[in-house]
């Protein structure tokens, strides 16, 4: 437990044993002092985009070209789920390589390369961060408890996405 001076952002956030875990990147307070929630930038995420800088010079984004949201119960229920999770796919970006592999809306990711995706932000970290051009297996449940695994090629985010104004329930170009 320790205040979160102003000017504190990009130093780092240390655990009790002296392990640099993060780079402290905000406060939201509602008196506009140091009591409040810090946020910080998980280190092995700074650790990756530190890594691409200095053998590329620049951070590279990957997309598979969905629009997603978390499943709802409903979601969950449709596609035969004994529980809810993953991610449920509502569109496509251009030239989407998820379209192109045979993902269809409404379909739910569960998995990529056989690692679980329980929401939104999980899939973004599982595919972010990887090359564009790399491929992926992307499991899907469908309508009636059937389950698809897809190959994807991955793309390049191009432009920087404006994430301040877009809704928390729905995420343009998820990992």
């Amino acid at each position: 437990d320790a205040a979160i001076n102003p000017g504190n952002s990009g130093g780092p956030l240390v655990s009790v044993r002296g392990e640099v875990i993060g780079v402290n990147s905000a406060i939201a307070s509602q008196t506009g002092f140091y009591s409040g929630y810090g946020f910080a930038i998980p280190i092995d995420l700074a650790r990756k985009v530190m890594d691409q800088i200095i053998a590329d010079g620049r951070v590279h984004r990957a997309a598979i070209g969905v629009s997603v949201q978390n499943a709802t119960a409903n979601d969950a229920e449709y596609v035969g789920l004994p529980d809810i999770r993953g991610v449920l796919v509502q569109d496509f970006s251009e030239d989407s390589p998820a379209k192109k592999a045979g993902i269809e809306p409404g379909d739910i990711i569960i998995s990529v390369d056989s690692k679980p995706v329980e929401y939104v932000g999980q899939l973004q970290q599982q595919v972010g961060f990887r090359k564009p051009g790399e491929k992926v297996k992307v499991e899907v449940a469908r309508k009636g408890g059937v389950r698809k695994t897809f190959d994807v090629r991955l793309q390049a985010v191009s432009a920087p996405r404006d994430v301040a104004s877009r809704s928390s329930e729905t995420v343009d170009e998820a990992g």
